[in-house]
């Protein structure tokens, strides 16, 4: 299960809306929200842009994307 509200906290610091992240996963902003809310999954593709956009250390996308 995704940890939105850890999510929107890294974004936060650098500054990234969820516009600012759909444009850069080319995708629409509400399929971005349903993507964040868990009812539709992150590429391995989208995952590997949000990690370079957030400089997201691999311990950290873990802990958004893969803890329970």
């Amino acid at each position: 299960m995704i940890d939105k509200y850890l999510l929107k906290s890294y974004m936060s610091k650098k500054r990234k809306t969820s516009k600012d992240m759909a444009e850069k996963l080319n995708i629409n902003v509400s399929t971005f929200y349903l993507k964040m809310n868990g009812h539709r999954d992150f590429t391995r593709n989208e995952l590997s842009i949000i990690l370079k956009t957030l400089e997201l250390s691999t311990e950290e996308v873990g802990n958004i994307f893969f803890a329970n």
